[in-house]
C-alpha cells in the first residue's frame, strides 16, 4: 500500500496500491502528522457500501517509540459501528 499525500493536517490521502489491485483506492483525511513519530488518518471504502461520511470512516494510527531494541512500531484500526462492516469483515 501506498499513501499518498501533502503531509499537512487536514490534507486529502489517497491509499493506492492495495491488495485488491492497482485501479482500486481510498480516500481520507491526515489528521495527525509528527514526522518520526505519529501518523493518524482516516478513511472510507467503497466496499463498505454506506455513505462517505465522517462517522463511517475507520482511523488509522501508527506510532513509533524507541525500545531498548530498536524501534516499536504501534498500529491501531478503529473500525465505525455499522453493521455493514460486520458483512465486509467476513471478506478476509
Amino acid at each position: 500500500m501506498r499513501i499518498v499525500c501533502t503531509w499537512k493536517v487536514g490534507s486529502r490521502v489517497t491509499l493506492t496500491e492495495p491488495p485488491l489491485g492497482p485501479d482500486y483506492s481510498e480516500c481520507g483525511t491526515l489528521l495527525v502528522f509528527e514526522p518520526g513519530m505519529l501518523l493518524r488518518y482516516d478513511h472510507w471504502s467503497p466496499l463498505w457500501r454506506v455513505p462517505d461520511v465522517p462517522d463511517n470512516r475507520a482511523v488509522v494510527t501508527l506510532e513509533l517509540e524507541p525500545d531498548k531494541e530498536g524501534t516499536r512500531v504501534l498500529f491501531r484500526y478503529e473500525l465505525p459501528i455499522v453493521e455493514a462492516f460486520a458483512e465486509h469483515s467476513d471478506f478476509f
